[in-house]
């Protein structure tokens, strides 16, 4: 087994010095010793959603006495990368082309890196050399203080003793451990440098996530279950406001969207809980919001698509993309001036203020319709049940002649029914409601691709028209706008061929039977609407 980095908190009745005395003599007695002062500062850096952490590590840009680094480590203190750099990249692509640069973008895809906590660290380090005077072991005693990036908190100072292997040593490492615990009678402390850093100024790691939760009971009533759930929505939503407004990256508005058509969806899917006044008014005040951050998210779309267009292209037509992507960039800075006006609007204000008030204020006594005081369990099954036997009838009509807009009411069936599923998972056995939603994502994939094809085709005529109208556009870009409609067209028409295949699996009597029996309904009494 690889030895691991072991942190154990220093005794608090010693000294520095006098823990420093003490390593220093209980390294000496099984070895050649090397000793250093040493100092390293590190901010730690992850993505607004945690996927660093998430993945089971850190990123950190380090300036210690000898160099200034990017290191990426796993929560074992393994070295996974490291890259000399004076800064911390902002996105992946910041990298040099490498193995860095292209794990990195594999983990984090289009998020920023978002400074997290900084670290400050003083004191000691002692190399343990073998009889070829090589390192074998490193030992170090810092005080360590951590602060928010923005320096408004700062923790209190922690004193810790670090054991950090060397490759090729662990039997050296798991010594030296043992000897330090017994010679300190210290215990080894939990979590990572950055878990520790974080916790000693309030904060909490992976404190962050898109998906859903909230924790469900079958018996909770509706109005109960659901305002728990519009809460965690709400939140969500607001959450990624700010990274909106400063556009950090796509993925905030991409959030902020989805958490509100979740919320719309959750609103029409599940009726009869909520008084209609403010269900329907806080559905309206949604749209209105979702026409004004629609045309920001599809030119992000089509930003984030331009380096798939230009590699569909032989390689001396790639740079006639490059005036379509001025137009796009010039488009977007419109589309984001658009949203953060509404977003300052007095109508965008009451309408979270409004709801939040509602949301918080207390359920009606008498409830406020046919489902408000069923159980959730029961409203579940029976509302998933419906939309699954709805998706498939319609998928069974479709044959070689059917036009593309029946597919793309059948991807909305599917993106509901997928809605109704997350919202209730927490009900549902996981090792039972996992697998079904993992076929119907498959499923969604092949929809999603078909209608994004379609919805893409239209979009690049628009944009060829709108660029001739404005006499921006070289008959070299409207040529190779012409040819990405042709292979768009071709790849909707893959995708048109593989919808047998996929709606099969969806659709055959192994996958109805999981859905049936799943979602059962027990009725206990009660009505519902539709």
């Amino acid at each position: 087994m690889t030895a691991k980095t072991t942190t154990f908190e220093a005794t608090r009745d010693a000294s520095d010095k006098q823990t420093a005395t003490l390593i220093a003599t209980l390294l000496g007695a099984h070895g050649t010793v090397r000793s250093r002062r040493y100092h390293c500062s590190r901010v730690y850096y992850d993505t607004f959603d945690w996927r660093v952490y998430r993945a089971g590590a850190t990123l950190a840009h380090e300036i210690n006495d000898d160099a200034q680094l990017i290191v990426w480590e796993s929560f074992d203190g393994e070295r996974l990368h490291r890259l000399a750099s004076k800064s911390a990249p902002e996105f992946a692509n910041d990298l040099p082309d490498g193995s860095f640069g292209h794990s990195l973008a594999k983990l984090i895809d289009v998020r920023r890196l978002l400074p997290m906590v900084a670290v400050e660290s003083r004191g000691t380090q002692w190399n343990l050399l073998d009889s070829r005077q090589k390192t074998v072991v490193r030992v170090r005693s810092t005080s360590t203080r951590a602060s928010s990036t923005d320096g408004t908190r700062r923790g209190k100072p922690a004193r810790t003793v670090c054991v950090l292997p060397v490759r090729g040593f662990d039997d050296d490492a798991r010594a030296v451990t043992e000897l330090l615990r017994e010679g300190l009678r210290a215990v080894p402390v939990d979590g990572t440098e950055l878990d520790r850093a974080l916790a000693a100024i309030g904060q909490q790691p992976a404190s962050y996530s898109s998906k859903l939760r909230v924790q469900l009971s079958p018996d909770q009533s509706s109005d109960e279950a659901m305002k728990a759930m519009h809460r965690e929505l709400l939140d969500i939503m607001l959450a990624n406001e700010d990274g909106v407004r400063r556009d950090l990256d796509v993925e905030f508005l991409h959030d902020f969207r989805v958490a509100g058509r979740r919320i719309r969806s959750a609103l029409t899917q599940v009726p009869g809980v909520f008084p209609d006044v403010p269900a329907t008014a806080f559905k309206d005040g949604l749209a209105w919001l979702a026409r004004f951050t629609g045309p920001l998210r599809d030119l992000d779309v089509y930003l984030l698509e331009l380096p798939s267009y230009r590699s569909s292209l032989l390689p001396e037509d790639r740079e006639a993309l490059d005036p379509f992507e001025r137009f796009l960039r010039q488009r977007r800075e419109r589309a984001l001036r658009s949203v953060i006006e509404a977003l300052d609007t007095t109508r965008y204000g009451k309408l979270i203020s409004d709801w939040r008030a509602f949301l918080d204020g207390e359920l009606p006594a008498d409830g406020s319709g046919l489902n408000a005081t069923r159980p959730i369990g029961e409203i579940a099954a029976e509302r998933i049940t419906r939309r699954f036997r709805k998706a498939v009838k319609r998928g069974r009509a479709i044959d070689d002649g059917t036009p593309a807009n029946v597919f793309h009411r059948l991807r909305i069936d599917c993106k509901k029914l997928r809605y109704l599923m997350e919202f209730f998972r927490s009900l549902y056995r996981v090792e039972a409601i996992n697998p079904l939603i993992r076929e119907l994502k498959r499923f969604q994939d092949n929809l999603g691709l078909f209608n994004d094809y379609e919805v893409q085709q239209h979009a690049l005529r628009r944009f060829a028209r709108e660029m001739s109208d404005e006499r921006g556009a070289p008959v070299g870009t409207l040529l190779a706008l012409g040819q990405l409609i042709d292979k768009l067209r071709e790849r909707q028409l893959e995708q048109r061929r593989r919808f047998n295949e996929r709606f099969a699996s969806f659709s055959d009597k192994k996958n109805v039977g999981k859905y049936l029996t799943l979602f059962a309904r027990k009725t206990t009494g009660g009505g519902s609407t539709s």
